[in-house]
C-alpha cells in the first residue's frame, strides 16, 4: 500500500494555502474552528448547486486530486456559469498502482463528493498549483437534504461568537443564530448569508489564519509548528 510521503504531502499543502493545521503522522488536516462570519469572509466564490461528477487522479504534478464538477443553480457570492469545476487534493478512494499496489492518497478531513449531492459550497481561491477547496475544509461544504444545510461538523459553532453589534435582526434570523449544533434551514440560512454579504456585514479580516511551516521549521504533532506560527 502505497502512502504520501510527508515532504510531498507538506508541498501540496504549502502551495493549497493556510487555511489549516496539519499532522503528517496521520494525513490529517484539522481546521482552526469558523463561524458563518469566518466563511463569508474567506470566501471568493459561494454557490448553491448539485454534483453531477466526481473523477480522481494523478496530476502531472505527481499529487492526487479529486475533481469535482457542480451544476450551479445559484452564485451567492461571486461569477459562474451554469457549471463549475474544481479540483481539491487528495483522493476519495484508493487507486491502483502500477506496481501492484494500492495508491492511498487519502487525506482524512478533506470534503467527500458523489454525484447527485446537493450542496451549498464557500470556496477558497485557487492555489499556486490550481487546486481549491470548501473554506475550513468540512466547515463550508454543506450538504442539502429535506430543506435543510447541514456542513461536516454538524453546523458545530457555525454561529458561535458572532459579532452582531449594530445588525437588526428579522425573527427568523433571531431564532437561527442561537443554534448551537445541528440542520438549520436552508431558506434562512441563505437569506441570512445573502444579506450579510449584502450590507458588508463581515469584510474586514479580523485574525490572522496560520501559514504552513517554512523550511527549517518543524512540525509537532497535532498541529503546532515549531520556528513556524499557528492559529493565533
Amino acid at each position: 500500500m502505497r502512502k504520501i510521503k510527508p515532504t510531498t504531502l507538506a508541498v501540496a499543502l504549502a502551495a493549497l494555502g493556510g487555511a489549516w493545521l496539519w499532522a503528517p503522522s496521520a494525513y490529517a488536516l484539522n481546521t482552526k474552528p469558523m463561524n458563518v462570519a469566518d466563511l463569508i469572509r474567506e470566501s471568493t466564490q459561494i454557490v448553491v448547486g448539485t454534483v453531477t461528477s466526481v473523477n480522481q487522479g494523478i496530476g502531472a504534478n505527481r499529487l492526487p486530486y479529486t475533481e469535482v464538477e457542480v451544476n450551479i443553480a445559484e452564485s451567492v457570492l461571486g461569477t459562474s456559469g451554469r457549471t463549475l469545476t474544481f479540483r481539491q487534493f487528495g483522493l476519495q478512494q484508493a487507486l491502483p498502482a502500477s506496481n501492484g499496489r494500492r495508491y492511498v492518497g487519502l487525506v482524512a478531513g478533506m470534503p467527500q463528493y458523489k454525484a447527485g449531492d446537493a450542496v451549498v459550497l464557500f470556496l477558497g481561491g485557487a492555489s499556486s498549483i490550481g487546486y481549491r477547496t470548501t473554506i475550513g475544509l468540512g466547515h463550508g461544504r454543506f450538504a442539502l437534504r429535506g430543506g435543510n444545510l447541514m456542513n461536516e461538523l454538524n453546523n458545530a459553532g457555525l454561529f458561535k461568537d458572532l459579532d452582531l453589534t449594530g445588525k437588526s435582526l428579522n425573527d427568523k434570523e433571531k431564532h437561527l443564530v442561537t443554534t448551537t449544533h445541528g440542520a438549520v434551514g436552508k431558506d434562512t440560512f441563505l437569506a441570512f448569508v445573502r444579506r450579510a454579504i449584502a450590507e458588508r456585514w463581515w469584510n474586514e479580516p479580523i485574525r490572522k489564519t496560520s501559514t504552513i511551516p517554512q523550511p527549517g521549521s518543524t512540525v509537532a504533532k497535532g498541529g503546532v509548528t515549531a520556528g513556524g506560527s499557528a492559529h493565533e
